[in-house]
C-alpha cells in the first residue's frame, strides 16, 4: 500500500475507492503529504484531489 494511503486512512478512516484511485495516480505525492497535515476533515482531501486534477 502507498504510504501516503495508510496517512490518510488512520486520520479518517476507510476512504472511498475512487479517492484512493485519485491518490495512487497523483503525479507526485510529496504535494499531498504536505497538505495532509492541515488537513481536519475529508472533504480538505476532496479539495485538494481537485486542485490536481484542474
Amino acid at each position: 500500500m502507498v504510504p501516503i494511503l495508510q496517512l490518510l486512512k488512520c486520520r479518517f478512516g476507510t476512504l472511498d475507492k475512487a479517492v484512493q484511485s485519485q491518490v495512487t495516480t497523483l503525479p507526485s505525492f510529496k504535494g499531498l503529504g504536505e497538505a495532509l497535515l492541515d488537513f481536519s476533515e475529508p472533504a480538505d482531501l476532496s479539495s485538494c484531489l481537485q486542485t490536481y486534477q484542474d
